[in-house]
C-alpha cells in the first residue's frame, strides 16, 4: 500500500497540464527565450533538447509558470557551422508552439497524455539556425545545475570517448545509444533494422 501510494503522488507531481496560453499564440510564430534542462540528442540533421521557457520576448506575455517545451531543431542545408547547444545554455527561439495531439479514436495512442506524464506540455520545431540565438551559455542554478554540469554531463562524455577509443565504427554506435541513449551515430539502416524487427524500444533509453 505504501508503495502504491507513493507511486501515485509522484504521477500525480510528475503529470501537467496544459500551460494556459491562448489559441492566438499557438497560431503564429513567436520568440521564446529560456534554459536547456537536458542534455541535447542529435541525430542526423535533428537536435532534441528540453527547454524550460521563461518568458514570451515577442508577443511580450506575462506567463505564471515556466512550462517545459520539447525542441527539435532541424538544421537547414544552408546552416554551415553546427552551434554548441549544451545543458544550462540560456536560449532564444523562434518558431510555433504547439500542444501534442490527444487520441482521435478509442484506444489510439494519446501523445498529449504521454508527454504530460513527462512533465511537457509544449513542443516546438525550429527550422534552421537563423530562428536560434544563444544568449549564455554558461548559466548555472545551484547546486543541481553544478553537479550535472561538473559531474554528470563530463562522465557522459568520458563515456562516449572511451567507447570511440575502445570499439569504434557501428558497433560503438550502437553501444553508445544502448548505454546512453546517445543515437546520433547510429547508421540509418540499423535504426531502421530495429524498427522493422520490433526490438526499437532497445535504443530508446
Amino acid at each position: 500500500a505504501l508503495i502504491l501510494s507513493v507511486g501515485a503522488t509522484k504521477i500525480h507531481f510528475d503529470t501537467v497540464s496544459s500551460p494556459a496560453l491562448s489559441d492566438s499564440l499557438l497560431s503564429r510564430p513567436v520568440t521564446i527565450v529560456g534554459r536547456i534542462i537536458e542534455a541535447p540528442s542529435t541525430v542526423e540533421n535533428r537536435t532534441r533538447f528540453l527547454f524550460r521557457l521563461e518568458y514570451l520576448e515577442e508577443p511580450q506575455v506575462l506567463l505564471e509558470t515556466q512550462p517545459s517545451v520539447l525542441v527539435t531543431l532541424t538544421r537547414q542545408r544552408k546552416d554551415s557551422v553546427a552551434m554548441p547547444f549544451i545543458y544550462g545554455s540560456r536560449v532564444k527561439l523562434t518558431a510555433q508552439l504547439y500542444r501534442p495531439s490527444e487520441e482521435r479514436n478509442p484506444g489510439e495512442f494519446n501523445s498529449r497524455a504521454y508527454y504530460e506524464a513527462q512533465g511537457i506540455g509544449l513542443l516546438m520545431r525550429v527550422r534552421g539556425y537563423k530562428n536560434v540565438s544563444i544568449i549564455d551559455s554558461t548559466h548555472t542554478e545551484g547546486m543541481f545545475d553544478g553537479l550535472i554540469r561538473h559531474v554528470v554531463l563530463p562522465v557522459r562524455f568520458y563515456i562516449l570517448s572511451l567507447i570511440d577509443k575502445t570499439i569504434g565504427g557501428e558497433e560503438g554506435e550502437l553501444l553508445k545509444g544502448i548505454f546512453i541513449g546517445e543515437r546520433g551515430g547510429i547508421p540509418y539502416a540499423t535504426r531502421t533494422a530495429f524498427i522493422n524487427s520490433g526490438i526499437a524500444h532497445i535504443l530508446a533509453v
